[in-house]
């Protein structure tokens, strides 16, 4: 039966009941997916909607736990307004926590794919996505949780695992009663910094891409893609912090968000003749700790193959199925920008630039 604006309708529907030990919750997991076209093949219309699951880890439930000191509480800021540049080093218990809940994630997606038929070779794609993610369990930074107890006391959301002579609950301890008794004398202070559910994310943005390809008479065939995620916004939620956006900015937690991230190629063939030119483009982020603008971050990454194809006459026949190539990665020794907030004292963030400067390599393949 043909309906009126339906070429295709293609609905899926699961779900998923998880039942772990030790874990009380029992999760019931939806799964759901649209594929609509409405006239033809040329425009798809989709959609998904699903949530998930994540239970603690037998080692974050009962891995051991381990007293040492805490991080030098550097440029530690006082209830009374006082910036201490460094005011030494807390005691801090860490390790595993038998009393985690588990994580929950919430994921939408819409989107549509449009190939028409009048410009053959030519792919669009766009697809918005939202993921929100609570209950995240990891360890809380100490220093600024441990500045969180000196500006709030009671009131910060620290408080309860943090005590004065001892750590909270032992002989000895005293809790805290008012915000400022942190910085005194660090080496008094007790806290204890196990895995705990510390908060979530919510991330949404969208993903483009356009794909079109081509063949000249004579000349060969042209395959040009660019492909771009766009972060409209990086919520993260915290204990004891409102929800701030991150997205095109650098934080201390939440590390380098870049705005958006293209990635670009063109490549053609004629024959056994290879070639391709890339390029990858991370834009300028703005450092919310040093405030300060990060700049912008570019690659070039080019390749030239070639293929010796059965056609091949004379003596270089004998060369059949033999694939040579060189390339360069990075080809301008283009270096990752330098902030100072990017992890583990590195001067930049690894998870987003690369720290290799210009590679060349060569290759030989051979098919038989």
């Amino acid at each position: 039966m043909k309906i009126p604006g339906v070429y295709s309708l293609e609905a899926n529907a699961a779900i998923r009941h998880e039942v772990y030990q030790y874990v009380s919750q029992k999760p019931t997991d939806p799964l759901a997916t649209l594929r609509y076209q409405p006239f033809n093949n040329e425009l798809t219309i989709r959609g998904s909607y699903s949530k998930s699951f994540i239970a603690p880890t037998l080692f974050q439930l009962y891995g051991p736990v381990v007293i040492q000191h805490s991080t030098h509480l550097t440029n530690f800021l006082t209830a009374a307004g006082i910036l201490i540049p460094d005011d030494l080093q807390a005691n801090e218990s860490t390790g595993s926590n038998p009393h985690l809940n588990p994580s929950t994630a919430q994921n939408i997606s819409v989107g549509f794919i449009y190939s028409p038929k009048s410009l053959k070779g030519l792919s669009v794609t766009a697809d918005y996505f939202r993921i929100r993610q609570t209950d995240i369990v990891g360890l809380a930074t100490d220093v600024a949780a441990l500045q969180n107890v000196e500006l709030l006391g009671p009131a910060s959301p620290f408080a309860r695992y943090t005590a004065l002579g001892n750590f909270p609950g032992q002989s000895g301890s005293t809790p805290i009663t008012a915000p400022g008794q942190v910085a005194p004398v660090p080496t008094n202070v007790y806290f204890v910094n196990r895995v705990i559910n510390l908060g979530g994310i919510e991330y949404v943005g969208l993903d483009a891409a356009l794909d079109y390809n081509f063949v000249v008479p004579q000349v060969g065939r042209f395959d040009f893609s660019s492909k771009v995620t766009y972060n409209l916004s990086y919520w993260d939620f915290g204990p004891g912090r409102a929800g701030e956006q991150t997205a095109g900015r650098v934080t201390a937690y939440n590390n380098t968000i870049p705005r958006y991230r293209a990635y670009t190629t063109i490549a053609y063939n004629r024959g056994g003749l290879d070639a391709s030119l890339a390029c990858l483009w991370i834009p300028s982020l703005f450092d919310a700790t040093n405030h300060h603008s990060v700049d912008p971050y570019h690659t070039w990454n080019g390749l030239v193959g070639y293929t010796f194809l059965p056609s091949t006459q004379g003596f270089l026949s004998s060369l059949h199925g033999l694939n040579l190539s060189v390339g360069i990665n990075n080809m301008f020794n283009r270096q990752p920008p330098v902030d100072t907030t990017g992890p583990n004292q590195l001067n930049t963030d690894l998870s987003t630039y690369s720290p290799v400067g210009r590679f060349v390599y060569m290759q030989a393949k051979y098919k038989f």
